[in-house]
């Protein structure tokens, strides 16, 4: 999973409305580092017969392990779709334990993610040349 390339997702042990604030999934960066996250890609996963999507998450962060001591950072409406997706936060932090966490249940499957990637570059303004002329 996480590579867009492989077809095994990550899926959660629970499902249904279970899956809400209680199913989540997340990155350990090391000790040495401590990454300014500022978005995220995902891309969910749904084998089709019961929908295994959400429709909402909170992105969490800490510098001490994932159970203990996490810091909301933002909530999200995700698309309760299969399709690759981005979100920028409004603001960042830096942090060395990073997580996105269910905030909605789902149909009735388990949730599934197939790629998930923290972006740790600052996304770029655009152009002059990409802006509308007056």
């Amino acid at each position: 999973a996480f590579d867009l390339t492989s077809e095994m997702p990550w899926v959660s042990g629970r499902n249904g409305d279970d899956v809400k604030e209680q199913a989540w999934i997340g990155w350990d960066h090391g000790a040495a580092q401590r990454p300014m996250v500022y978005g995220f890609e995902l891309q969910q996963w749904d084998a089709g017969e019961r929908p295994n999507t959400v429709s909402s998450v909170a992105l969490e962060c800490s510098d001490e392990p994932f159970a203990a001591h996490m810091t909301l950072v933002q909530e999200f409406d995700v698309p309760a779709n299969a399709a690759l997706n981005t979100f920028y936060l409004a603001a960042t932090r830096r942090a060395r334990f990073w997580r996105i966490r269910a905030t909605s249940g789902t149909q009735g499957g388990h949730w599934g993610v197939s790629h998930l990637q923290f972006i740790k570059q600052k996304p770029k303004a655009p152009d002059d040349a990409d802006r509308p002329q007056s």
